[in-house]
């Protein structure tokens, strides 16, 4: 094969690790990359940039520790969240979101749980899109509607441990929860 670059070197193929992105400390392994024997230059061959995106992203994700100011960006863009469209999804004031990103300030624990969330749940919860508008109602309340949830059926021998030594009510038992 012949080099892109130069146009005369003869191109050889090895496998490397490769770094993701500068600042990161991701890497890439066993990237085809063939160095040209003329001008030395390095071409790496990835298949599909889009899907090494997403999975550098479910693994970030999933990694143990906190997240670093740029984990939070990264996670962020592959949600295709502008730094507004996070705050708004969020809850937070923009500029929380710029102190996030440049490590200014720490994210909380549960916020960072819910990116997280966010970012392996994408393709896969339709229904999260839909949940930040549950309570960014100005002066949301607490519920004060009566919640019916229908019991399960089946035998009483089948009973979860934690309802040992509750009688079944019927088939059409209802759990009540008054707000």
């Amino acid at each position: 094969m012949i080099c892109l670059i130069c146009g005369e070197g003869t191109l050889t193929t090895t496998t490397s690790d490769v770094e993701y992105m500068g600042g990161h400390d991701i890497w890439v392994s066993d990237v085809p990359v063939h160095r040209c024997d003329s001008c030395g230059e390095d071409l790496t061959e990835l298949a599909s940039l889009t899907e090494l995106n997403a999975r550098v992203a479910q693994e970030v994700a999933r990694r143990p520790g906190r997240l670093m100011p740029q984990d939070i960006k990264l996670l962020r863009q592959h949600l295709d969240w502008s730094a507004k469209d996070f705050a708004q999804h969020f809850s937070v004031d923009p500029a929380t979101v710029s102190r996030w990103e440049t490590g200014s300030q720490s994210m909380a624990v549960q916020v960072e749980k819910l990116l997280r969330l966010s970012v392996v749940a994408r393709g896969r919860l339709g229904a999260i899109r839909g949940l930040e508008t549950l309570l960014d109602r100005p002066g949301a309340e607490p519920a004060t509607s009566r919640l019916v949830v229908p019991a399960v059926h089946g035998c009483p021998g089948d009973q979860p441990p934690w309802n040992k030594g509750l009688s079944w009510a019927g088939t059409n038992a209802h759990l009540e929860l008054a707000a």
